[in-house]
């Protein structure tokens, strides 16, 4: 039940475009969050290059209809590597 459990059926839907149309949205300030992967093994096991066993991301809370929504992303060694080789502007 609830207005926000449209979010379980998003299918290939980005979860960003689903939020960004909903006028009552609320974000509240970026966080970077460090994730340590020596507490989560299989990230260690699929991601050989990191580095120092972690991985660099960022998360918000969101507010959707006065209900609190998490968001997290974390950005795999492939990524990192891609940015440092960018201009500043980037």
């Amino acid at each position: 039940k609830g207005r926000n459990r449209r979010l379980l059926y998003l299918r290939n839907k980005p979860l960003g475009a689903a939020l960004f149309q909903d006028r009552t949205l609320q974000r509240q300030p970026l966080q970077t969050v460090y994730l340590s992967t020596y507490d989560v093994p299989l990230v260690s096991d699929q991601v050989p290059d990191l580095n120092h066993g972690k991985l660099i991301g960022r998360q918000s809370v969101f507010i959707l209809r006065g209900r609190p929504l998490q968001v997290s992303e974390y950005f795999l060694p492939a990524f990192m590597r891609y940015l440092a080789g960018k201009p500043k502007s980037f």
